[in-house]
C-alpha cells in the first residue's frame, strides 16, 4: 500500500478535487430523490435508507475512480513488479550451507561457437551467514582453450583470488558487490519508494491497447509517464534529492555496493549526471506500464527513448511469476536482445532457463539457450582460510597478472561473444 507521505501537495490537491468530483458524479447519475423538503417521523426510515443509498453509490464512484486512476494504477503496477524482483532474490535457506552451480549452454549457429559450445562451468560453494564467510571454486568441467581451476574466498567485506600456481598467497581484489538478500531486497523497495516519490501525477496518460504476451494478442490498458527533455531533468532532479534523503536507501546501496554512507551521495550524483549526459539529445523517454483485466494485473513494463526517428527499447514481460520476456534494443549499435526467462524451484534445486534472440541490423547473429542448475544442502562449518600473504591484485607483477587473468579467460570470451 502506498504510504500517504508520498504524496506531496498538488498531487492531495488533486485527489481531493477528483474525490469532490466523483461525489458530485455519483449524486447526479443517481436516481434517488436526495432533496427534503419536509419530514414525518414516518418517513425518517426512508431518509436514513437514501441518504445511505447516496453514500454507498458516491463511495463505489470514489473506489472506481482511484482504483482506475493513472497514477494508482502506475504506483500499484510498480508495487507488483518491484514485489516480483525481490521474490526472486533468494535467501540461503540454511545458516550453514554448500551448493553446486551447474551452468551449461548451446549457441547457434553451431558451425561459429563449436568451441564456445564444449565450455562448461561448474562452481562449488558453502557459505555461513553468521561469520560472513564464503568460499567459491570456479571451474572449467570442459574447455578449447584449458582447463582452469580458481578460487575465490570473502570474509565480511573482503574479497581474495586463490590459485594452485601461488598457493601461499592471497590476492586481495575489489568488492564491489556484496550478496545479501535482506540488503538487496532493502535496497529495491527503496529505491522504489524514492522513484514514485518523484512522478508528478499530471504527466501520467492511461489508454486501451492490444500488446502480445506470450504469442498471445491481450486487451491491455496502458498507463504512461512521458516527459519531454526538460521534464525528464526535472524528474532526475526530484529523484536525486529523494534518494539522497531515504536513509534507508543509503544503508541498503552502501552495504550492498561496499561503500561508506558519506560515498553513497556522491554515487548518486555521478550515476544521475552520468544519465542526464547519456539523454541529453533524446526528444522523449516514456515508462510505460501495461496491466489487464479489471483488477488490473500487472503484465509488462517498458522504457522507450526516442531520438528523431529512432528509439531505444528495455523490457519486461511477466507471464506468471515464474516466467517473463525481455527485450532490449539500442538504435546506437542497431543491435536487439529478446528471450525469456523461467525459473523453476524445488526443495534443493532451483533451474534457471534463459534463451537470448541476438540481431545485428535485423539480421540473426547469435540464438542461445542457457540453464543454470543451483542445488543446495545444509552444510556443518567454513573454517577461515589459513593466514597467508595478503598481496593487492593492483600491484601484482606481470608474470602473476598473466596467470591470474588466464583464470577468467573462458568466463571473458563467453560474456563477450554475446555482446559483440
Amino acid at each position: 500500500m502506498k504510504d500517504k507521505n508520498l504524496l506531496n501537495n498538488s498531487e492531495k490537491v488533486e485527489i481531493k478535487t477528483d474525490v469532490k468530483a466523483a461525489f458530485e458524479k455519483a449524486k447526479k447519475n443517481s436516481s434517488v430523490n436526495y432533496k427534503i423538503v419536509h419530514t414525518s417521523k414516518n418517513q425518517t426510515p426512508t431518509i436514513i435508507a437514501t441518504v445511505v443509498i447516496i453514500l454507498i453509490i458516491a463511495s463505489l464512484g470514489v473506489y472506481w475512480y482511484l482504483a482506475n486512476n493513472p497514477k494508482t494504477i502506475f504506483i500499484r503496477s510498480i508495487d507488483v513488479f518491484e514485489s516480483d524482483i525481490s521474490a526472486n532474490v533468494k535467501s540461503p535457506k540454511h545458516t550453514i550451507e554448500k551448493g553446486i552451480i551447474d551452468i551449461k549452454y548451446k549457441l547457434e549457429p553451431e558451425d561459429k561457437y563449436q568451441n564456445l559450445n564444449n565450455l562448461r562451468f561448474q562452481i562449488k560453494y558453502t557459505t555461513d551467514a553468521s561469520s560472513q564467510i564464503t568460499k567459491l571454486k570456479v571451474s572449467t568441467i570442459t574447455s578449447p582453450i584449458e582447463k582452469t581451476t580458481y578460487n575465490l574466498y570473502q570474509e565480511k567485506n573482503n574479497k581474495y583470488l586463490i590459485v594452485d600456481e601461488y598457493p601461499n598467497k592471497l590476492f586481495k581484489i575489489d568488492n564491489d558487490f556484496i550478496y545479501n538478500s535482506k540488503n538487496i531486497k532493502s535496497l529495491i523497495k527503496s529505491f522504489k519508494e524514492s522513484f514514485v516519490k518523484s512522478i508528478d501525477g499530471q504527466k501520467l496518460s492511461g489508454s486501451n491497447e492490444k500488446i502480445v504476451v506470450n504469442k498471445k494478442q491481450i486487451n491491455a490498458y496502458k498507463v504512461s509517464l512521458n516527459l519531454n527533455k526538460n521534464e525528464l531533468d526535472e524528474f532526475l532532479n526530484k529523484l536525486s534529492t529523494n534518494l539522497k534523503n531515504n536513509k534507508r536507501f543509503i544503508t541498503s546501496y552502501s552495504k550492498v555496493y561496499n561503500i561508506n554512507k558519506q560515498d553513497v551521495t556522491n554515487y548518486i550524483d555521478t550515476n544521475i549526471q552520468n544519465y542526464k549526459e547519456k539523454t541529453k539529445n533524446i526528444d522523449n523517454l516514456s515508462i510505460n506500464i501495461y496491466t489487464k483485466g479489471l483488477e488490473r494485473q500487472f503484465v509488462k513494463i517498458e522504457c522507450v527513448d526516442i531520438q528523431g526517428n529512432k528509439t531505444n527499447t528495455i523490457g519486461l514481460t511477466k507471464i506468471n511469476d515464474k516466467n517473463f520476456e525481455y527485450i532490449y534494443e539500442d538504435r546506437n549499435s542497431k543491435k536487439s536482445y529478446k528471450g525469456t526467462i523461467k525459473i523453476k524451484e524445488g526443495d534443493d534445486v532451483t533451474t534457471y532457463k534463459i534463451t537470448v534472440n541476438k540481431t545485428v541490423n535485423n539480421t540473426v547473429t547469435l540464438i542461445g539457450d542457457f540453464k543454470i542448475i543451483v542445488k543446495e544442502s545444509e552444510a556443518i562449518v567454513v573454517k577461515p582460510i589459513e593466514q597467508k600473504e595478503i598481496i593487492e591484485y593492483q600491484s601484482v607483477h606481470t608474470p602473476e597478472k598473466r596467470i591470474l587473468d588466464k583464470k577468467s579467460e573462458a568466463s571473458r570470451i563467453l560474456i563477450n561473444t554475446i555482446k559483440q
